[in-house]
């Protein structure tokens, strides 16, 4: 799990996610929580297996008080 979930705070302008080697296909999924799953499928063996995942949120900090 790379992204981070939109909530009411918080809205993901942009994403990227490379992985090495290049995987055969990616497939996006919801779990049960609502968090977004990238299941990648390779059709090789490889010595190194590295993720790097870019994201740019838009924050928006709550004024209420906190109780």
């Amino acid at each position: 799990m790379f992204r981070p979930r939109d909530g009411y705070d918080q809205k993901v302008l942009g994403e990227a996610l490379t992985i090495v080697p290049e995987p055969t296909q990616i497939r996006w999924l919801h779990d049960v929580l609502g968090n977004f799953v990238a299941v990648a499928s390779f059709d090789a063996r490889a010595d190194e297996l590295s993720f790097t995942s870019e994201i740019q949120i838009e924050h928006t900090p709550s004024n209420l008080p906190v109780l």
